[in-house]
């Protein structure tokens, strides 16, 4: 079915600032309508207003202005109405001008004007800057006339105010008068005691003043005696580490008002709360002496020792922290045995120092020493001090200066020498003060064995004696023969014997397997010799006889040898004769 319009919008003017209404109607009822301006779809807002009936359709504008005239359309499917909506603009004219203000500083600025109509949307500037109503602001219109009120004016406020519409506009000058800036509450005067801390502190009327602070007429600058303090409208100066020169007028000057107090320093009453304590320590350590007093001191403090001035260098430092005044001392030697002294301010503590001479110690031990008999043996040790009492030990019997031993003590080095050394001169050495010791062990060794009388090489003939004999320097304490290299025990064939440095291996019933090199061992040393054993000549002690016997018995010839086992050859004649049947 076809929409149909049974009722077309009408033309229409209207003043600005009213509002519209455009309508018309469709047979059947359409599901959907929309309104157009300017071939612009329109949505439902605070500015249009769209209404449905069953069959009819509505758009009211509202607070119409000139932008808002031109040709309006209505639409459902495709039967569409329009119409020329006119606009008659009205003329805002001021009936009473704005006014510029001067005004104090903390008081409230009126700016009112009057408009030739009472509906006028008008904005607030300060300076540029939008205005809205709060704590500081109130705008305002009644009827046609239209209000700002700006409360508790500052200074900085100062500048244009502007009223805006779309119709007018008006701008005047806000002028603030400052306020002289006064005390409200003034300096008290203080007393404050040394080494403490003061505080001088004011009230100001305004906040950002720039105060000026005097001792005695000469300006104060910060520093970590004086330390300025400025939060909102309070003003405070600390004065601290109090000295009695820190007495005197102090102002505060805010350029439009001063404030005086008059500070003064209290001298403390200082006492001391713990004394000087008597000293006894060992040479060589360190101490330290220390005194407290009850407040800390502004005056110079002393140290003395034995009457003379102690200053800080080298072994002596003397410093104070807070309360607590000390005196430390290096290495402490018998020289500074006496009586400390504590000065300061009028008070005085004294304290004994005793230091007890350090024990004689032994720097450097005594060395075991290996030496060959007939050598002087030197051992020698270090101390920690010079001229000390000594004592020297032979596995534990005391030693005494004399030919064989020399005892010698230069400065810190102790030595003892042992002369002509012996084997008996081994054993373990002391060298002993009355708080240490140290020992060592002395090893002699006797000097090596030698032949005075070497062995030498023997010829003898069979079944003979061989006698080797051979001296040594000295008696021998073990001797070894051998036969090439197998040793030789005594025996039927072999007697070994030694008569002090001489030594003899006797051989008996030689034979010729006797031959070979013999050597005597004494352990330091050997002698080597040849033993040649020579064949004796066979001969024949019995002579062959004459036999005679029968043909086909047997004959027996027979011979005695001078030696048994020789080889003999048998002959016939020429002819060798072999054993055979």
């Amino acid at each position: 079915y076809h929409i149909q319009i049974t009722r077309k919008l009408e033309d229409k003017t209207v003043l600005e600032r009213h509002s519209v209404i455009l309508s018309c109607d469709f047979r059947p009822s359409p599901k959907h309508v929309k309104w157009f301006k300017d071939q612009v779809l329109l949505e439902p807002s605070e500015k249009y207003r769209i209404k449905r009936d069953q069959y009819s359709a509505e758009l009211k504008i509202m607070k119409v202005k000139p932008e808002d005239a031109g040709v309006y359309k209505c639409r459902a499917g495709i039967a569409e109405t329009e119409a020329t909506l006119s606009v008659e603009a009205r003329n805002v004219e001021v009936l009473k001008h704005l006014q510029d203000v001067e005004i104090e500083e903390d008081s409230s600025a009126v700016f009112s004007c009057e408009l030739s109509h009472d509906d006028e949307d008008v904005e607030w500037f300060l300076n540029g800057t939008l205005l809205y109503t709060n704590n500081f602001n109130d705008i305002k219109s009644v009827g046609k006339c239209y209000t700002l009120t700006m409360k508790q004016v500052k200074p900085e406020d100062a500048g244009t105010v502007t009223m805006k519409s779309d119709k007018v506009s008006e701008t005047v000058q806000l002028k603030v008068i400052e306020k002289p800036a006064v005390f409200m509450k003034s300096l008290d005067d203080v007393f404050g005691e040394e080494r403490g801390v003061i505080k001088l502190e004011c009230e100001v009327s305004k906040e950002k003043v720039k105060p000026v602070w005097k001792k005695d007429g000469v300006k104060i600058t910060s520093s970590k005696k004086y330390e300025e303090i400025q939060s909102g409208k309070t003003l405070c100066l600390l004065i601290h580490d109090l000295e009695k020169t820190d007495a005197g007028l102090y102002t505060c000057d805010i350029g439009t008002d001063v404030a005086k107090s008059k500070v003064s320093v209290q001298e403390l009453n200082i006492g001391i709360t713990k004394r000087l304590k008597n000293t006894e320590i060992q040479q060589g350590e360190d101490c330290t002496f220390e005194c407290v007093l009850s407040h800390e001191s502004i005056d110079d403090f002393n140290w003395m020792l034995n009457g003379k001035k102690v200053e800080s260098g080298g072994r002596f430092k003397a410093s104070n922290t807070g309360r607590k005044y000390t005196l430390s001392i290096k290495n402490v030697v018998p020289d500074d045995t006496g009586e400390v002294i504590f000065t300061a301010r009028g008070l005085t503590s004294k304290a004994s120092l005793v230091v007890k001479e350090k024990p004689t110690e032994i720097t450097k031990q005594l060395e075991d020493k290996t030496s060959p008999a007939g050598q002087d043996i030197s051992l020698s040790c270090e101390l920690s001090k010079a001229d000390v009492n000594i004592r020297w030990y032979k596995d534990g019997k005391a030693i005494r200066k004399s030919q064989k031993y020399d005892l010698q003590q230069e400065g810190t080095r102790a030595t003892l020498i042992i002369r002509d050394s012996t084997v008996k001169d081994s054993g373990e050495y002391t060298c002993e003060t009355e708080t240490s010791k140290t020992t060592a062990r002395i090893t002699v060794q006797e000097k090596p064995n030698y032949f005075v009388k070497e062995l030498s090489d023997l010829k003898v003939d069979e079944s003979g004696t061989a006698v080797f004999v051979c001296q040594s320097e000295r008696a021998a304490s073990s001797v070894v023969w051998r036969k090439g290299i197998a040793e030789l025990r005594a025996g039927r064939k072999y007697e070994i014997t030694q008569k002090g440095q001489v030594l003899q291996l006797t051989i008996k019933n030689l034979e010729k397997s006797d031959s070979d090199t013999y050597s005597c061992d004494i352990g330091d040393a050997q002698s080597r010799a040849k033993l040649t054993v020579q064949e004796t000549p066979v001969l024949f002690k019995q002579e062959l006889q004459n036999e005679e016997a029968k043909e086909g018995k047997q004959v027996r010839l027979t011979c005695e040898l001078s030696k048994p086992g020789a080889p003999v050859k048998w002959m016939k004649g020429d002819t060798v004769l072999y054993a055979s049947e």
